[in-house]
């Protein structure tokens, strides 16, 4: 189940020179066509690191880490936008 926990977005913002939701800048974005490659970025990831999450009108969106969490069902946790939208990522 997803959920979103308090973070500092507006100071995270700042940090990542992105706002949630913005669409990402190819000059951001780095790919792999590894899989493998994109599952060891992804597992490094922590609360409150900034991530472009492909959005279902296939755009890569800024988003924020809300929470990890591993065991039976790992994901991560995402919000999107500032009206609190949420994305589970397995």
């Amino acid at each position: 189940m997803c959920a979103v926990n308090y973070l500092d977005v507006p100071s995270i913002e700042k940090k990542c020179s992105y706002r949630l939701g913005d669409h990402a800048k190819a000059c951001d974005m780095r790919t792999s066509d590894w899989e493998k490659e994109n599952v060891i970025r992804a597992s490094l990831l922590k609360k409150g690191d900034g991530a472009f999450v492909l959005r279902s009108d296939n755009t890569w969106r800024f988003a924020i880490v809300t929470q990890k969490v591993l065991g039976e069902t790992p994901h991560i946790d995402f919000i999107l936008n500032g009206k609190g939208s949420t994305k589970c990522m397995l």
